[in-house]
């Protein structure tokens, strides 16, 4: 039982978890190696690294051939930095959330799926120094990370699977949670003074400790003066099962060539804790090349070009709808454009010269360890066996740097090639994976604390700032009296179709359109607009660049803040027609915003702001601006005149840049004091 405890199996995950005590490229690189030689039955699905020493210029998230890592480096102590590794094909259908509350030291990641969800706390205490200058700051730092960890537990639901692990630089005490072999090692060091806090989070919270139960379990690091069990796995006390309490350390024999202390991996089969939910279908994965058809297509003297013309001209008789048709264009493309069988490029640590390093590293390991243990009377041939060892581990880090080189050799092969053929797709494709990469962080919204939260808080989190950011006090005047429907006379109709494609003019579509497509309605208010607002902006500056003192403004949301006020105040003072005004302050008195967030659906409705993505806001943005101006004049403010503004202000959409000239500080005074006029009046 205790062989199948630790294997790959349905409805459970394998973790791994192990303090690297500084994770080097070639440290990096040869983990990897050591996770892809081992059986696919015996290699973890979720792994977790403490002690990285990653500093915040790694990207929080990036991928690797079979992983997706997260990162959460150091920033209190180089000594410190959290690393999970997700296998891709185990979360392939599963949504990914993830914070560091306390960097470097406290990992949430949540794994969301259909039929079940896991809250992975990832944890590296820094270690107790009882030393006088630094006893005050690891204190400090100790107890943030337990109070850290006492908020994400407190505030986890009762049905994800909950699974706590890492380096916690804390020994627990023999209680009910642990098993028997808790007590094993041989370190005669004492218990640091906050260890009932780890106590007592175990035991307030009904967990388990898992690596203290099999006779395989006991101590896990190492070091010259004994050896301690440290490092953890801990779970929901109701969530356990016989098979979690096999957990025990590992000997893989990583960074075997470092002298000093050293961590043993620890392993875990943890059982996921199920539950029913409705969630929307799967859409299918395309049946054929989707983009090698389309690139083909283009060259019609293709054999399989023709070929497919030929099958699905030979199969339109049989066809009746639409249906049919649609099924049968499937069936052709996939038989002469079958899908791509999935990435065939091998990551650096994939290549057979890597593979061979590692290979011969490890066999000049075993020749040296057992010449340590059997030849103890020889120590020149021991010596000989280890420096065979030493110059196989260089070895290997020189085909890692070689293996490098080539892969980069290659893509800019592959780049020249696709240049060549003008595959403009494929080379793109190939510039950004030689791109440096940028950090990307997906939105999550989280707490004041930095905690997670559950879809529907978060949503309410949105739902409060959007309403916020479009509230305004009520002013029916606004919108016009109640009126009829627009009423739009027939040639003004006819030239709005004429505007269409034909597709979309005809009464019955060859494509279904939405009908909430007002693009139409949106061009021909435009064009009724123009003319005012050509009038209205005949007498403002249309030019930039000048020399002098400069304040480029860019106003952030300026679009979701426009005052529906001063735009109806705009449109007056241009001599809109009352019927145009009306349209367009009922145009925006409609706006409303539907939020959609994993899953859950909210609706803000606008009292301000401009509609985005409208073929109108630039004109009405302008329009309102140019009103202010006006305002501004009509103050008959002696240091703002009307040949000042038109000299030294520019306005670009929602970019506003102002200049002016100094000589002397009464100069100075009176270009602070007319930008901060201008400053107040926007």
């Amino acid at each position: 039982m205790q062989q199948a405890a630790l294997k790959v199996s349905q409805g459970r995950l394998l973790f791994l978890s192990w303090n690297a005590g500084g994770l080097s490229h070639a440290l990096w690189q040869e983990f990897l190696l050591t996770l892809e030689n081992m059986p696919p039955d015996e290699r973890p699905q979720i792994v977790c690294v403490q002690e990285t020493h990653w500093t915040d210029k790694v990207a929080p998230t990036f991928p690797t051939a079979t992983w997706d890592v997260y990162t959460s480096p150091t920033t209190d102590n180089k000594s410190a930095g959290l690393l999970i590794l997700l296998n891709k094909n185990t979360t392939r259908n599963c949504r990914i959330v993830y914070a560091d509350p306390q960097p470097g030291r406290v990992q949430h990641l949540r794994i969301l799926h259909d039929k079940w969800a896991v809250d992975l706390l990832h944890i590296y205490q820094k270690p107790h120094n009882s030393h006088p200058l630094a006893l005050q700051s690891s204190k400090t730092i100790r107890l943030a990370v337990w109070e850290c960890i006492g908020k994400i537990l407190a505030a986890l639901p009762a049905r994800n699977t909950v699974i706590m692990l890492g380096d916690f630089n804390t020994q627990i005490k023999p209680c009910a949670a642990a098993g028997t072999r808790i007590c094993s090692g041989t370190s005669t060091s004492t218990h640091p003074p906050d260890q009932a806090r780890l106590q007592h989070l175990v035991e307030d919270f009904s967990l388990l400790h898992l690596n203290s139960w099999c006779k395989a379990a006991g101590p896990t690091y190492h070091h010259n003066k004994g050896a301690s069990l440290i490092d953890h796995i801990i779970m929901r006390s109701s969530q356990a099962d016989d098979r979690a309490r096999q957990a025990r350390p590992l000997r893989l024999g990583l960074a075997a060539w470092r002298l000093g202390g050293y961590h043993l991996p620890l392993k875990a089969s943890i059982p996921l804790q199920r539950f029913h939910t409705l969630n929307k279908p799967v859409a299918p994965q395309r049946a054929w090349d989707h983009w090698g058809l389309i690139q083909v297509c283009r060259s019609t003297w293709d054999p399989r070009v023709q070929s497919l013309r030929s099958a699905v001209q030979a199969s339109l008789p049989g066809v009746h709808d639409l249906g049919q048709l649609h099924e049968t264009l499937i069936h052709c493309a996939s038989q002469f454009f079958p899908p791509p069988a999935g990435q065939h490029r091998l990551a650096l640590w994939q290549t057979p010269p890597m593979q061979d390093g590692i290979r011969s590293m490890w066999q000049a390991y075993r020749v040296w360890k057992t010449a340590k243990a059997q030849a103890q009377h020889n120590p020149l041939y021991v010596s000989r066996c280890y420096h065979h060892f030493k110059t196989a581990h260089k070895a290997f880090r020189r085909a890692g740097k070689e293996a490098k080189k080539h892969w980069f050799h290659g893509r800019l092969q592959e780049l020249q090639t696709a240049a060549s053929s003008g595959d403009s797709r494929k080379l793109y494709a190939g510039i950004r994976t030689l791109a440096p990469k940028s950090s990307k962080p997906k939105v999550q919204l989280r707490d004041s604390g930095g905690h997670l939260q559950d879809p529907k808080t978060q949503l309410k989190q949105l739902e409060t700032h959007y309403r916020k950011l479009y509230a305004a006090d009520e002013d029916g005047s606004i919108q016009g009296p109640q009126r009829q429907p627009i009423h739009i006379e027939v040639t003004e109709a006819e030239m709005t179709l004429a505007d269409l494609g034909p597709c979309c003019a005809s009464l019955v579509p060859m494509v279904p359109a939405m009908a909430s497509n007002t693009r139409a309605l949106e061009k021909r208010m435009v064009a009724k607009l123009r003319p005012y607002a050509e009038r209205f902006l005949a007498d403002q500056a249309q030019f930039a660049y000048l020399p002098g003192a400069q304040l480029s403004l860019d106003l952030s949301s300026a679009f979701d803040l426009m005052d529906w006020r001063l735009l109806d105040k705009a449109l007056l003072a241009s001599d809109v027609p009352a019927e145009l005004r009306h349209q367009i302050m009922s145009w925006h008195s409609e706006i409303s915003y539907v939020l959609t967030h994993l899953g859950h659906t909210a609706k803000v409705e606008a009292q301000r702001g401009l509609r985005q993505g409208c073929k109108l806001a630039p004109l009405l943005w302008t329009l309102a601006l140019a009103q202010i101006y006006r305002e501004i004049l009509a103050e008959g403010d002696p240091l703002l005149t009307a040949p000042w503004l038109e000299q030294c202000s520019t306005i670009y959409a929602d970019d506003i840049h102002l200049k002016d000239t100094v000589q002397n500080t009464r100069e100075l005074d009176d270009m602070v004091y007319r930008f901060s006029k201008i400053l107040d009046a926007l």
